[in-house]
């Protein structure tokens, strides 16, 4: 009998250890997956160094998160941006892409009303946690800021963020595009705004019988003011 008790001793000790060890172990795994964290902004080794978590140090992507909205006569359009903090980035199918690593990142979707017709709305997709911020049909979050630099912040003033998204639309496919949105944040009479801009940045190829000359795009390029709701 005292053997049993002693095994069944032992036994609980054996567990109370796995228990109070199992939340260590994870939480060494957590720290080493985000170390070193570096900031995303300006950084000349962002994502070049394998398991970096790379923050939104500054909080610029705050400025952006919620939803925006453009409104002329029938004509609508709609953008909610998140905030998305620590995502992982998956290289390892493409090595040539670059290393594994994490990072903060602004996703979002849309919805575009032209004339009363609605042409396009991916709204519903922000509903879906993807664990691939990729999935998403706006994602990235290149910053950049008011510089005495030409170019580095176009059309900002002191103190104003700019932020690059990829841009996809659902059921679209022009080979060679990479269309980037542009969202300017600033204030105007106390009121936030967000001028968009739109650049395709790719090598769009109308060979025949693969891209119509027709495809485009629902949202036309051109720009907007948008007012956060």
């Amino acid at each position: 009998m005292n053997q049993t008790i002693i095994k069944i001793h032992n036994l609980s000790f054996t567990i109370m250890k796995i228990f109070f060890i199992l939340p260590l172990l994870f939480s060494f795994m957590l720290c080493k997956a985000q170390s070193p964290v570096l900031p995303r902004y300006s950084n000349p080794d962002y994502a070049s160094i394998a398991g970096a978590y790379y923050k939104d140090t500054f909080n610029d992507y705050d400025r952006f998160e919620g939803t925006w909205q453009y409104s002329s006569g029938n004509t609508l359009l709609t953008i909610t941006l998140v905030k998305k903090e620590m995502q992982y980035i998956d290289n390892s199918a493409s090595p040539m892409l670059g290393v594994n690593y994490y990072e903060d990142i602004l996703i979002g979707e849309y919805r575009y009303v032209e004339n009363g017709i609605e042409k396009v709305n991916t709204l519903p997709n922000l509903q879906i946690n993807y664990s691939d911020p990729y999935a998403y049909n706006l994602y990235g979050g290149i910053i950049q800021k008011y510089s005495s630099i030409p170019d580095v912040c176009i059309g900002c003033n002191p103190g104003e963020v700019r932020v690059a998204l990829l841009f996809n639309e659902p059921n679209i496919n022009i080979p060679g595009s990479v269309m980037l949105y542009y969202f300017r944040h600033f204030t105007e009479n106390g009121v936030e705004k967000s001028e968009l801009t739109m650049t395709d940045q790719g090598f769009i190829s109308h060979e025949q019988g693969t891209v119509s000359l027709n495809n485009k795009y629902s949202i036309p390029q051109q720009s907007f003011i948008l007012i956060k709701e």
